[in-house]
């Protein structure tokens, strides 16, 4: 059998060695003098803690494949994730490494979630090396990071930024966004902020963005008007405090915990005249009630990217309560275009409960004669 591998270019085979696990890339030097030093000019190193290496096996791995690469090798992708087994001053010795070698991809997971808890492992150190290479960073991912206050930074590459439980101060987060002038895709969730609060107009819209996920405390909703895919988070804050802007590009929007569902998802709603898919995870939209069975008041119109726009409704963790239902039915009574309803049932429904709440529902009258009710 022809060895067709072998006739494959250097650069091809480090591709393909780029989707290994580095530990099982570094085994593929044995193979020939030709694979020997193949692994050591892989563009993406994927960092990964091993509980059953040990912390002190873990490191010298680390350091072994960061040292053993040429100062002038490239390292596109970087991912680290080391919870809280290895020392802060050796994590930021392998950031650094890479930021020296031009990283476009970084990827950095302090969290502590091999102990059960979700926050940062590292809480009173502060990790400002993810921001050194600025100018060549297309993706920024961190999690579980604490950044110093900062007065000055530029990503002009950058088209993707993900911030969870990460703990900045509010002033260096809006200068954060306000430096990507590029950002397509944002996620930030579970930031903490330290520090005075910014006045109205410090965030400026970012006028390329497509896609965000975001605490709605955290990013006023004009910054992210732009986007084709939203999703809100309202936890933490009232309902009379909320400003919501005119989405006109929106076309997907999930909405997840609110204390007054009802006018936010209506506002909401009216604020999406492209809208087409509608996402809301009832476990965190309706609330518990005195009165599980009491009336959902219907608004008094139909928004139109109800009435004449949206295709698919999913709601997430379905009880059956009262409000629920007449919510689920209000939106199959008023859909003109909708394709599909999807139920996805709370994990302590049984099944006889399950049932009733399906033969209800497809008692509802659907306006649109093509809408197909699925159950999950």
């Amino acid at each position: 059998m022809a060895d067709r591998i072998s006739t494959l270019s250097d650069p091809v085979l480090c591709y393909i060695l780029s989707f290994l696990p580095i530990k099982v890339a570094v085994i593929t030097s044995v193979l020939s003098k030709r694979w020997n030093p193949l692994w050591l000019s892989i563009p993406t190193l994927h960092l990964d803690y091993a509980a059953e290496l040990g912390k002190e096996k873990f490191t010298q791995s680390v350091y072994s494949v960061i040292l053993s690469r040429d100062l002038h090798q490239s390292i596109r992708t970087f991912r680290l994730s080391s919870c809280n087994a290895c020392h802060p001053n050796d994590i930021k010795i392998w950031i650094n490494a890479a930021t020296q070698r031009g990283v476009e991809h970084l990827d950095i997971d302090l969290r502590n979630t091999r102990m059960g808890n979700p926050g940062h492992a590292w809480r009173n150190q502060y990790f400002n090396c993810v921001l050194k290479p600025a100018k060549t960073l297309v993706v920024l991912k961190l999690k579980g990071l604490t950044l110093k206050p900062f007065s000055h930074v530029d990503f002009p590459l950058l088209k993707v930024l993900h911030l969870n439980c990460v703990k900045l101060r509010s002033r260096c987060f809006a200068e954060l966004l306000y430096r990507c002038p590029v950002l397509e895709d944002l996620e930030a969730i579970r930031i903490s902020f330290f520090g005075n609060s910014l006045p109205d107009g410090a965030f400026k819209r970012l006028s390329k963005l497509v896609r965000a996920n975001i605490y709605a405390h955290h990013v006023p909703l004009e910054a992210v008007s732009n986007v084709e895919f939203l999703c809100i988070n309202f936890s933490c804050i009232k309902v009379d405090n909320v400003c919501v802007p005119v989405f006109h590009n929106v076309t997907h929007i999930e909405l997840a915990y609110t204390n007054d569902w009802l006018e936010v998802v209506i506002e909401v709603l009216k604020q999406c005249p492209k809208l087409q898919v509608l996402v809301i995870d009832e476990n965190k939209v309706f609330q518990r009630r005195k009165d599980e069975r009491g009336d959902w008041p219907y608004p008094q119109s139909v928004p139109e990217s109800i009435s004449l726009h949206l295709k698919a409704c999913h709601l997430k963790n379905y009880k059956g309560w009262e409000g629920e239902f007449q919510f689920a039915r209000y939106i199959m009574q008023n859909a003109r275009h909708l394709r599909s309803m999807t139920f996805c049932f709370h994990t302590t429904t049984n099944e006889q409960a399950k049932n009733k709440m399906i033969d209800k529902l497809f008692l509802c009258t659907r306006l649109s004669g093509t809408c197909k009710l699925s159950f999950k």
